[in-house]
């Protein structure tokens, strides 16, 4: 009998029944009379409670094992290790304390004193097509400090959290960097560069990762100004087929949207517990003020089919209790066409939580590996010593 069962659902709600009738059967003892009626009308709340959180949890398939309740469904480490934050600067413009160049020097300075793990650095990227200046954090791989191949490329994922999520998700709740430090020491995957931006220009609302009618432009920033910044002032590849990008439930939506969207700029998908239609709700409020053109045009559901000059690779990627993210297999999946490919894995069990992504971090990570290509190395005359964009 696990918390999604039916069978159990009955027996909470049958207890919370049952709790009200007793409450209303035992009022007007006189024995401990008002202690019976307050800790009677406490346990019937509790119980009403409880139900409506089962029916929601059986709805949305948060925690589908009795393991997952006991977890709290969340595997990461929160002693995953220190993000590396950078020190104000207060005689540059905003526009210059975004730029990358201080993440890399603090990020070496920090792999000192850990030379076999990859770093992660709080900074920010400032968009020159939008004008926002957004936190972001970035894990370089331990390799790119490497002082024997101080030329060496990188490629890249860039990684979108759920909503809503936070910067910190993908080392510490999701357990991310860890994975892929044991992963590179294991030449399961090739090291590489991940950049979590924030994708939400105004919190608490939700982008959605998208350009807003009349609203945020959440899309350009995040599939124009950020790779623009880390081509250019990183040792990571340039072209297309270095870059992948990733995320789960709602970043999975992100992920898949914005490189239907631009194909040109990423090669790869990685959708952990997708959707993908376009959503407005009370978190995202009208994203598309009545436009269905707009709407149609960031529903990858409807654009996947849509001719476009590169080809992409998918990694979609649910557990079998994940109701949403299975729907989102069955939505997307079947629309997947040569010359695209697919890979899709069916995990489980597990619910819509991080220890079920986390659990499909490995086999995620060796895909992104085996589908990018490695960027060659860097000439020495470049800024930042990456190649020319492909």
């Amino acid at each position: 009998m696990e918390p999604t069962s039916a069978l159990f659902i009955a027996l909470v709600a049958i207890l919370a029944v049952a709790a009200a009738g007793l409450t209303a059967w035992s009022w007007n003892w006189a024995k401990l009379r008002w202690l019976r009626r307050s800790a009677s009308l406490l346990v019937t709340q509790l119980m009403v409670v409880l139900t409506v959180l089962v029916g929601v949890n059986a709805w949305q398939g948060f925690f589908t094992t009795w393991d997952d309740v006991l977890q709290g469904g969340v595997a990461g480490n929160p002693d995953a290790g220190p993000v590396v934050a950078l020190p104000p600067s207060a005689d540059q413009p905003q526009a210059q304390q975004s730029q990358l160049l201080p993440a890399v020097a603090a990020g070496e300075k920090a792999n000192q004193r850990h030379p076999a793990s990859g770093v992660m650095v709080a900074t920010a990227i400032h968009g020159r097509r939008t004008g926002y200046s957004l936190p972001a954090r970035i894990y370089f791989p331990a390799a790119y400090f490497d002082k024997a191949h101080p030329k060496q490329v990188f490629p890249v994922v860039e990684f979108f959290t759920g909503f809503y999520g936070g910067l910190d998700i993908f080392q510490r709740t999701l357990g991310a960097s860890a994975v892929m430090d044991q992963l590179i020491g294991k030449h399961k995957m090739p090291p590489a560069v991940v950049v979590i931006p924030e994708q939400n220009p105004h919190l608490p609302a939700d982008s959605e990762c998208v350009d807003a009618v009349n609203g945020d432009r959440a899309d350009t920033y995040l599939s124009e100004d950020v790779p623009e910044v880390v081509r250019s002032e990183l040792r990571v590849g340039r072209g297309r087929e270095s870059w992948a990008l990733m995320g789960y439930s709602t970043g999975g939506y992100c992920a898949a949207n914005l490189a239907i969207r631009h194909p040109a700029e990423f090669s790869a998908v990685v959708s952990l517990s997708g959707y993908f239609h376009a959503l407005s709700d009370a978190t995202t409020g009208d994203l598309y003020k009545g436009d269905d053109k707009a709407r149609l045009a960031n529903t990858p559901t409807h654009t996947v089919g849509l001719p476009r000059r590169y080809a992409l690779a998918f990694y979609l990627t649910s557990t079998t209790g994940d109701a949403e993210g299975m729907q989102g297999l069955k939505d997307l999946g079947p629309r997947i066409h040569r010359p695209d490919s697919l890979t899709k894995v069916v995990n489980g069990p597990g619910g819509h939580n991080f220890r079920s992504w986390h659990k499909a971090l490995p086999g995620a990570f060796e895909w992104i590996g085996k589908t990018l290509r490695i960027p060659a190395v860097a000439s020495a005359t470049g800024s930042a010593g990456s190649p020319p964009r492909n």
